[in-house]
């Protein structure tokens, strides 16, 4: 078959294309759709690799043409692949299990063709950065370089935070994808049954192992999340590699830790060739429409045909890419309306402490209190946007106290202007009636009235006091993850205390245990110990 690229606005030249549709044999028989798009032009071409479990059955082969066009003009052909069990691919999607595999066999079978000039340039955001990841750790000598955006590569973090399983990440997205052709007995709330260990079979309606086993292993350190089922062939995959490989995350991203700590693992020789870009929105980085409108921000706005152009770099058809500097990080300043390059997201230099105080407020000086509340986890709080830990990003949130198990702190406005640059801390003292139970806290700027959620963490008090003894006081560090965001004369910023944020944490039962295993729950409650709790942003002027 042949089509003509003209580009996405179709207003460029040209490009005329042959396209080819194969039923590719992996090493187990089973056949994966592959679509291979290529200029009518070349003999020989290196080729973009995409390989996607979210294609629809009907081909789209117009819009795949116009999409890549700047691949096409620069003399690259483009594969897509349906992930097995998916669209018009045969099989049974396992979700990650299958990837390795299939990834090598497709490898390979790319090679083999007699126009691939024998370049692989692997590419793709979300789970189609996760299916090259499985592979990367072999370092085929065909990879030239990679693009991969918006995703982790320790499982762990996908699935976990501090030992609560992440129901508005892994878990949703995990329940949709398993199996994806098949029926399934699910809707979010089926994660608040007990035990959780009984999702499979009533969701699925059949043991689903690699949920299973995940749901038993809710400690980072515990060695399942070193074997293969546990992600551990993705860990550190990147740092095999000696090729350019260019990093995309945004501030509100669902891993916008876990992609700076791959930045910040990389070794230096393929550090010093790579690149990490981080942009000012959620898990759809780039910037498209429907988004808040930072200025200068948008990706097509500021480096325009940005993969492309990345691929260029890393196959020798140009010195340096655009926008970016080798070996640097090059993030969004947040109300700044400008671009920061960087070797890395480093703490502020200045640290701001403001005391949670009995009466609400956010303080410079610390009063001697308590904040208590009735936690139920049958009705656990909610909370708007999942900040860069859960699907959501950066939402207005409800009003404060919306809830009698929401707590909130607010500062008086603030007198001068900072900006918030790298983690932040909460400190809380707190006790419970409960031999275990959990805090949530949330930060929030508050900009002429409205808050916006910023960053959000959450801690069992087993987790850091194994042995905690009810009605007994207990210091708990939250840890935020990284951020650049620069606060104004007259904002306020919000801390909310809780035990639960639903839909984007399982609900802990307030009862001491394997949360999975768990065959009950009861009411906690909960205080708060105002004098020594604090909040701690790392700041610049």
């Amino acid at each position: 078959m042949q089509l003509t690229s003209y580009g996405s606005d179709g207003m460029q030249p040209p490009v005329d294309l042959i396209i080819e549709e194969q039923m590719m044999p992996m090493r187990d028989g089973v056949k994966l759709y592959t679509l291979i798009v290529r200029p009518a032009n070349r003999e020989k071409v290196p080729l973009v690799f995409l390989r996607s479990p979210y294609e629809g059955i009907k081909p789209v082969y117009q819009e795949t043409c116009n999409w890549h066009y700047s691949a096409f003009k620069s003399g690259f052909g483009v594969v897509l692949q349906h992930c097995r069990g998916t669209a018009r691919s045969e099989g049974k999607n396992l979700t990650y299990q299958q990837e390795e595999a299939d990834g090598l066999d497709t490898l390979d079978a790319l090679c083999a063709l007699p126009y691939s000039n024998g370049e692989i340039y692997p590419n793709g955001g979300s789970y189609l950065s996760s299916v090259h990841l499985s592979y990367l750790k072999h370092a085929p000598k065909c990879i030239k370089g990679c693009v991969l955006a918006v995703q982790d590569d320790t499982r762990y973090r996908i699935a976990y935070r501090n030992g609560f399983l992440k129901i508005g990440l892994h878990g949703s997205w995990f329940a949709k994808m398993y199996n994806k052709k098949a029926e399934k007995n699910y809707t979010d709330d089926a994660f608040r049954m007990l035990p959780l260990s009984g999702f499979s079979k009533a969701v699925f309606g059949e043991d689903v192992p690699i949920l299973d086993n995940l749901l038993m292993h809710p400690d980072e350190n515990d060695p399942y999340w070193q074997t293969q089922e546990g992600g551990g062939n993705f860990v550190d995959a990147l740092n095999r590699l000696d090729v350019p490989v260019l990093l995309f995350t945004s501030w509100f991203d669902i891993y916008t830790g876990g992609v700076i700590d791959m930045w910040n693992r990389m070794p230096a020789a393929l550090k010093a060739k790579s690149a990490l870009v981080i942009t000012p929105y959620d898990h759809g980085y780039t910037g498209g429409k429907g988004k808040t409108a930072y200025p200068f921000a948008r990706l097509d706005d500021v480096w325009k045909d940005c993969c492309q152009d990345w691929a260029n770099f890393a196959a020798g058809k140009k010195d340096t890419p655009d926008f970016v500097e080798p070996g640097k990080v090059k993030y969004y300043s947040i109300n700044e309306g400008k671009w920061i390059t960087a070797d890395r997201i480093n703490e502020g230099k200045t640290e701001k402490i403001w005391f949670l105080n009995s009466n609400g407020s956010l303080g410079s000086t610390a009063d001697t209190g308590e904040v208590s509340y009735l936690y139920n986890p049958f009705a656990p709080a909610p909370f708007k946007g999942g900040c860069c830990c859960n699907f959501g990003g950066s939402q207005e949130q409800d009003p404060p106290n919306s809830r009698y198990d929401i707590k909130s702190f607010i500062s008086e406005p603030l007198e001068e202007s900072f900006l918030m640059l790298g983690r932040s801390h909460v400190k809380l003292t707190i006790k419970s009636d409960c031999e275990d139970t959990c805090f949530y806290v949330r930060l929030s700027r508050v900009h002429n009235g409205i808050a916006y959620g910023l960053r959000d963490d959450i801690l069992s008090i087993c987790k850091k006091h194994p042995d905690y003894t009810p009605g007994t006081e207990a210091e708990l560090d939250f840890m935020m993850d990284e951020i650049a965001i620069r606060f104004f004369p007259g904002d306020q910023i919000r801390l909310d205390v809780s035990s639960s944020a639903w839909p984007h944490y399982v609900p802990h039962t307030n009862c001491k245990g394997l949360f999975a295993l768990q065959t009950q729950a009861k009411v906690a409650h909960n205080t708060i110990i105002t004098g020594p709790s604090a909040l701690i942003l790392h700041t610049e002027a």
